[in-house]
């Protein structure tokens, strides 16, 4: 189990109207991996995400099943490889 801090970054919350509809809102967040991090994520073929949805100012909102969340990971990130002759 691999845990990256987020330096206190949230993904912002979409406008609740009254009718349940929001416009959409786009998050980026950006970390940092080290070494070893690097190392776990090289050596396992799969990577599980676990999330915690925080709400405006604490207020309980019910979840339907026509609500989506739409959620893309990519990564941008340097790697050497030494080759022994």
């Amino acid at each position: 189990i691999m845990e990256i801090p987020n330096d206190g970054a949230t993904i912002a919350p979409a406008a609740l109207l009254q009718d349940g509809v929001t416009e959409p809102r786009h998050t980026v967040i950006h970390f940092k991996l080290d070494e070893k991090q690097t190392e776990i994520l090289k050596n396992n073929k799969m990577m599980r995400l676990t999330a915690l949805f925080n709400t405006l100012d604490n207020q309980k909102i019910k979840i339907y099943d026509t609500y989506k969340i739409d959620l893309k990971i990519t990564t941008d990130f340097n790697y050497g490889v030494t080759v022994n002759k």
